[in-house]
C-alpha cells in the first residue's frame, strides 16, 4: 500500500523464491545481461550521478523541472511485444539461433507464470509482469530502453527538452518553459505506447523532489538538499537491539556518506547533520560527529586476486560474534542474518501446514530406551519415516534405528511419538552441516544411534552447545 499517493493504492508483490521458476528467472537476467548488454543512456545509477549530471547542465532563467512516473510500470510491460523486442536484440548482436530460441522459450515460461495466491484463491495476472521475479526488471528495462532509443529523440527536438534522466519508472525532465510546457509534454509522453502512461509533477516554488533529494532552481544553477516523503519515520535498528553491529552501522553509515558525497550547501549540511543527530538519539545511539570509518585491507590488491568464500551466520547474540572470530584469520568473509524479519511478522497463514510435509533434520526416538537416531532428508519427513519402518518390518537392516529396535526387542513408535522435526531445511551443503551438529551433540550426551564415524571433533559445535546450556 503507497501511503504517500492519493487514495492509497494497492500493489501486490509476490514472494518468487519458492516459485518453479525461480531459478530459471534468476538465469535468465544473468544470461540476458550477457548476450544483451544494455546501453542504459538516458539511465541514472543513484542520486549522486543525477546531482553531478545536473551540475553540468546549463540552467536559464527559463528553465524548469519536472517529474514524470511511470503508472503501474510492470503489470503494464507489454510481454508479447517485449518478446519481440528482445528476439531482434538477439539478431542484431549475431546470436546463433539455438541459443536465441531457448532464451525466448525461457521467456515464455516466466512470463507465464504470473500466478500468486490470495486468500485461498489462485489468481493469475493476464498480462504484464509480476513484482517480485528476479528477471522483471531486465526485461522492463528491454522495453524502456526501446521506446526511449526509438521515440525520445523525436520529443526531445519536437518539445525541445533541455535534458532527460531516469531511474527505474521516475523520470526528471528540464525543459525551456519559452517553448513548452509539462502538459504538453505529459501529452507526447502518453502516446508513446497504449499501456504506458504517465503522472506529472511540476516544480513548486522553483523546488521538486526526486529519488530522495530536493532540487533548488536557482537563477543559473541548482541547489541540493535531502528529502524524505512524509511517511518517513526515524526508525533504524535500535542500539539495543539484538542484532550484529554491523547492521546497526549500516544504515549510520549510509546517512553519513549520503551527508558527505551529495555536495549539500553550507546551511543544508548543518540541518541534515542535527536530523542524523536526533535519528541517532532516537535509536539509542550516541552522537558521533564523524561517519563510520570502513575496514580497508593493507594489502587490496592482494585481496582482490584471491577469491573469498562467503560464509553466513545466524546472529543470536554475542555467542555468534564470538564464534566467528574463529574466521577472522582464515579465507572466508563472514555476513550476518537474522531469524526475527519483517516477513515473520507480517505474513498471513490461512491454514496450519503439517510439519512432516516439509524437509530438514529429524530425530527417531526409541519409545522404551530414549536412544535417538539423528538423519536429515531432501524430501517430505513422511516419506523417510516410512523408508525406516519399511527397514524395521522387512528386517533389511538399512536404518541403524531400525536395526536396533529389532537387535533389543523394542517397540518402534508411530510418527507423532517418534519422529521429532529438528530443523526445516532444504537438501544442500547447509543441511549436512545442521545434520552433523545435531549428531554431535547427542554423541556428546552419549545418547546417538548414529555410525560413529559420522561423528568428528568440532571445536565451534562445543562453542555452540556450551552457549545453549
Amino acid at each position: 500500500m503507497k501511503l504517500h499517493k492519493p487514495d492509497l493504492p494497492i500493489r501486490p508483490i509476490v514472494n518468487w523464491c519458492n516459485a518453479p521458476a525461480y531459478k530459471l528467472a534468476k538465469l535468465f537476467a544473468q544470461k540476458i545481461q550477457h548476450l544483451t548488454p544494455l546501453l542504459y543512456t538516458f539511465n541514472i545509477r543513484n542520486s549522486t550521478q543525477l546531482i553531478h549530471e545536473l551540475k553540468q547542465t546549463l540552467i536559464t532563467p527559463s528553465s524548469r523541472f519536472a517529474s514524470l512516473d511511470i503508472t503501474n510500470m510492470y503489470s503494464n510491460i507489454p510481454v508479447s511485444e517485449t518478446k519481440q523486442i528482445l528476439s531482434n536484440i538477439l539478431t542484431c548482436n549475431s546470436i546463433d539461433p539455438d541459443t536465441k530460441s531457448e532464451m525466448l522459450n525461457w521467456y515464455e515460461v516466466i512470463t507465464k507464470q504470473n500466478y500468486f495466491k490470495n486468500n485461498e484463491n489462485i489468481l493469475l495476472q493476464e498480462d504484464g509482469l509480476a513484482m517480485g521475479t528476479p528477471s522483471s526488471s531486465i526485461i522492463s528495462e528491454l522495453f524502456l530502453q526501446y521506446l526511449e532509443q526509438t521515440k525520445l529523440p523525436h520529443i526531445a527536438h519536437k518539445l525541445k527538452l533541455l535534458n532527460y534522466f531516469r531511474y527505474v519508472d521516475d523520470i526528471l525532465i528540464i525543459f525551456d518553459s519559452q517553448h513548452t510546457d509539462i502538459n504538453k509534454i505529459a501529452n507526447e509522453f502518453n502516446t508513446l505506447h497504449p499501456n504506458i502512461q504517465f503522472t506529472e509533477e511540476t516544480e513548486k516554488h522553483n523546488r521538486i523532489n526526486y529519488l530522495d533529494i530536493t532540487i533548488h532552481r536557482q537563477y543559473t544553477h541548482v541547489n541540493i538538499s535531502i528529502f524524505r516523503k512524509p511517511t518517513y519515520t526515524d526508525t533504524l535498528i535500535p542500539y539495543t537491539s539484538n542484532h550484529p553491529v554491523q547492521h546497526k552501522h549500516a544504515a549510520i553509515r549510509f546517512l553519513y556518506n549520503r551527508l558527505n558525497t551529495y555536495q549539500l550547501p553550507r546551511e543544508e549540511y548543518q540541518h541534515e547533520e542535527n536530523v542524523i543527530h536526533n535519528i541517532l538519539y532516537n535509536n539509542g545511539f550516541g552522537i558521533q560527529r564523524q561517519k563510520i570509518k570502513q575496514k580497508h585491507s593493507q594489502n587490496q590488491s592482494t585481496q582482490q586476486l584471491t577469491p573469498k568464500k562467503w560464509c553466513t551466520f545466524t546472529y543470536i547474540g554475542t555467542e555468534t560474534s564470538f564464534i566467528t572470530k574463529i574466521f577472522k584469520h582464515t579465507s572466508l568473509k563472514i555476513a550476518y542474518h537474522t531469524g526475527n524479519t519483517l516477513q515473520k511478522h507480517l505474513s498471513y497463514y490461512t491454514t496450519q501446514q503439517d510439519k512432516y510435509t516439509k524437509s530438514g533434520i529429524y530425530k527417531l526416538t526409541c519409545p522404551d530406551c530414549n536412544k535417538a537416531y539423528i538423519g536429515q532428508t531432501g524430501r517430505n519427513f513422511y516419506t523417510r519415516y516410512d523408508e525406516h519402518k519399511r527397514a524395521f518390518r522387512y528386517n533389511t537392516l538399512q536404518s541403524k534405528y531400525a536395526k536396533h529396535i529389532i537387535e533389543h526387542g523394542h517397540t518402534f513408535g508411530n510418527i507423532e511419538n517418534t519422529m521429532e522435526v529438528l530443523h526445516f531445511q532444504k537438501k544442500g551443503t547447509h543441511l549436512n552441516t545442521i545434520e552433523r551438529f545435531y549428531i554431535h551433540k547427542e554423541v556428546t550426551n552419549n545418547n546417538h544411534l548414529n555410525e560413529e564415524c559420522t561423528e568428528t571433533s568440532n571445536q565451534i559445535f562445543n562453542t555452540i552447545i556450551e552457549q545453549l546450556q
